[in-house]
């Protein structure tokens, strides 16, 4: 029995069960230690239909209790079997691996769906408090969403495609239903990850492209209990197609908590990410501490130039439509975040700082290639008190560089010569940020937005 608390907990409380709903007995013991979070309470295999928590006394100083959830599953016994793996590709470290997805029956063919096997696995590395489940060189269909709990790491051998020809290594086929509001790939719990696989949507079209939801998505807190607060990780990924790429704090409050302090996160970790995103490469927000970014492209390139098995369309119709339709990162209200080697080209905007959910941005960016955009860097909003700077980058943007009505509502001085400008920057104070996503471009909400 899982229970997630909000502010008002209890410290002792009993889990009991019932075959009738009328008489009880108690199976188990616990107690909380605080709120906003959760607690576990383990007990012996029992037949019941019924199932209660009886919460025995509040707090110190509190006359109620808030409980956000429940959770009551068949958790397994389960004993870790770690191996090191001898990896086919470069990895920069060692890979220790605690279970096997294969072991589970996750097909590496990709005929078979893989979804149910490798979450099993997942869930199975949870129970045994953590670790890494191995996801070997092959190819996994996926149809709904992969939950990675917390503490635990989905860890494949991917070839970075900087480097060599050929397959991926370790390649996740996103079988998953269409739409924006659709299921994500992977979510991803707190000190959690996803590390070294590569993602491809058999069903996207360059022509004409199909909206999904985020391949990674980041919740933070808003996804069962704050233990997914901190310290979410991708890393050495390839997204070969994907439409909305990494997603941080853009899934709504499980609990139903205001944006505002239920979709928070901090000190997530996003590196060595390669890949083609058709409308957003990253869009974050609400970052309570010092996040890191680092070595990030996305270029049409790595589906335009992908073996044939993946059906690469012409460079051309992608370029023309993420120019028309595209954006590289949309960050919002991360704190003290650092950005490193940052690279994104052919988009409509580069980098979109806009307007923040709890607060607003605050970042450090440093050696960025922003190239062959409309505009390179857009800012609606930033912190005043702390700025954001800019160093040793390139950004190229073919929009005028500066505008009357832009230095007019700009809190910034306007450049001393704008015509060696390439960053487009905007101020836009009454605008506000909608509390998720940008819209597609065929959406009733793209159509109408005045953004």
């Amino acid at each position: 029995m899982l229970v997630q608390w909000g502010n008002a907990y209890s410290p002792d409380y009993t889990v009991e069960v019932s075959t009738d709903g009328t008489t009880y007995t108690t199976v188990g013991r616990n107690g909380a230690s605080g709120g906003n979070g959760s607690s576990r309470t383990r007990f012996a295999a029992v037949t019941a239909r019924y199932v209660r928590v009886n919460l025995n006394g509040y707090a110190a100083g509190l006359t109620g209790f808030d409980v956000a959830g429940l959770q009551i599953r068949d958790q397994r016994v389960v004993t870790p079997a770690p191996k090191l793996i001898t990896t086919r590709y470069p990895s920069a470290d060692a890979v220790v691996a605690d279970f096997d997805a294969t072991a589970y029956g996750a097909d590496p063919t990709g005929r078979r769906d893989a979804t149910a096997a490798l979450q099993a696995a997942l869930w199975d590395c949870y129970d045994a408090g953590g670790g890494t489940v191995w996801l070997p060189e092959g190819t996994y269909r996926v149809t709904s969403t992969v939950e990675v709990p917390a503490f635990c790491t989905v860890r494949g051998d991917r070839r970075d495609p900087d480097q060599g020809r050929g397959g991926y290594g370790t390649l996740v086929s996103a079988d998953l239903p269409a739409g924006d509001t659709g299921p994500v790939l992977f979510r991803i719990g707190g000190s959690a990850g996803v590390v070294g696989l590569t993602t491809y949507y058999p069903r996207q079209s360059a022509t004409a492209p199909v909206p999904y939801n985020f391949t990674f998505e980041i919740p933070g807190s808003a996804w069962a209990g704050d233990e997914n607060y901190m310290m979410s990780t991708v890393s050495d990924v390839t997204m070969l197609n994907s439409y909305r790429g990494i997603g941080i704090s853009t899934m709504r409050d499980e609990r139903g908590r205001p944006p505002g302090n239920g979709q928070t996160h901090e000190s997530a970790t996003v590196r060595n990410i390669r890949g083609t995103a058709l409308l957003e490469g990253v869009e974050a927000y609400n970052g309570a501490d010092v996040g890191t970014w680092e070595n990030i492209r996305f270029s049409n390139a790595y589906w335009a130039e992908a073996p044939a098995a993946y059906h690469p369309p012409r460079r051309g119709t992608l370029d023309a439509w993420t120019r028309a339709h595209g954006t590289g990162f949309v960050l919002g209200d991360l704190e003290w975040d650092q950005f490193t080697d940052l690279s994104a080209a052919d988009y409509r905007i580069g980098i979109h700082v806009v307007r923040g959910l709890r607060a607003e941005f605050t970042g450090v960016f440093q050696r960025v290639q922003l190239l062959r955009t409309d505009t390179a860097l857009q800012v609606d909003q930033f912190d005043a008190r702390w700025g954001l700077a800019m160093a040793a980058s390139r950004l190229e943007g073919t929009r005028p560089p500066w505008s009357t009505a832009a230095a007019a509502t700009s809190s910034s001085p306007a450049p001393r010569s704008p015509a060696r400008s390439r960053a487009r920057c905007t101020s836009s104070p009454g605008t506000r940020l909608p509390t998720t996503r940008h819209p597609s471009p065929s959406s009733p909400a793209a159509r109408s937005s005045t953004r």
